[in-house]
């Protein structure tokens, strides 16, 4: 069984990383090419957040007794980022 209190300090912080990504991405286009904080806090949210995600998908596998090990060969294997921002 999942354990849901793990499981909800999870979501949580994937909400947070994902609320400060909304918040930066208030930012106008001059904005955030001027500052290049605005930038790097975008990049390391998003992989934080996508982190937590994974996170999450791993737990549940594991809870079911899958491969959890599929999943991140798909993430860290680079195919995950590759139809996430498609062709080059």
């Amino acid at each position: 069984m999942v354990d849901a209190e793990i499981f909800s300090r999870r979501l949580d912080a994937l909400a947070g990383y994902l609320e400060r990504l909304r918040r930066l991405g208030e930012a106008t286009q001059s904005e955030y090419l001027a500052e290049p904080g605005i930038h790097d806090l975008a990049a390391r949210y998003l992989h934080l957040a996508a982190e937590a995600a994974i996170d999450l998908a791993n737990h549940w596998i594991a809870e079911r007794g899958l491969r959890t090990e599929l999943l991140s060969n798909l993430v860290y294997g680079g195919l995950f980022m590759r139809r996430l921002c498609g062709p080059r």
